[in-house]
């Protein structure tokens, strides 16, 4: 950390000095050194989506999720098809329960990517969370398509399928699991039981 200070207070416009500080802060956790860096490199790139990522995180590590949010809008604002603005501007408002916009940033990621998984995941879980089961099992089953062997995910619907007691769905997930995870006796046993 002291040579990229030291750089930076030589040729204070050095931006890899300025790059490797704010990581450097990030990841000693002090977040109010790493936010003063990313906000600098983007006040002299703001078309590089990547620092609001990062300057995103760092609010949210130091709690300030409006922040996050604010930063992450902006890179809808310099790249409005950003798969990854949108996914994380989704999880960000999913955290602070503002789940009606999140799920409108995480469709609009599924939108341009229908193959980004982890959105796919993460809408699951938010109507999950808020008690909509067939639009978190419709959303869980896609992901699942994308990922066949994801032992996570088949639990999560089996879950989900016990509650609504649909018996195909549930044999079709511990016949997945008990291939996925042949040592897991329960499995095997919730599956033998199903016959």
């Amino acid at each position: 950390i002291r040579t990229a200070e030291d750089v930076l207070e030589d040729s204070p416009d050095h931006e890899p000095a300025i790059s490797l500080l704010a990581r450097l802060y990030s990841n000693n956790k002090d977040y109010e050194k790493a936010e003063k860096m990313y906000e600098k490199l983007i006040e002299r790139n703001p078309e590089r989506t990547e620092t609001y990522l990062h300057l995103s995180h760092t609010y949210k590590m130091n709690n300030k999720n409006q922040k996050a949010v604010a930063v992450l809008k902006a890179i809808i604002d310099v790249a409005p098809y950003s798969i990854m603005g949108h996914y994380f501007i989704g999880r960000t408002y999913a955290e602070i329960k503002e789940y009606d916009k999140a799920i409108e940033h995480l469709t609009k990621a599924v939108d341009l990517n229908p193959s980004f998984i982890d959105a796919y995941y993460f809408l699951g879980f938010i109507y999950e969370t808020t008690g909509e089961i067939d639009e978190a099992i419709n959303n869980y089953e896609k992901a699942l398509k994308l990922r066949a062997h994801n032992p996570e995910l088949r639990k999560k619907l089996l879950s989900l399928y016990l509650k609504t007691g649909a018996t195909d769905k549930i044999i079709e997930q511990l016949d997945g699991l008990s291939k996925e995870e042949p040592e897991n006796l329960k499995i095997i046993e919730m599956l033998a039981n199903m016959y």
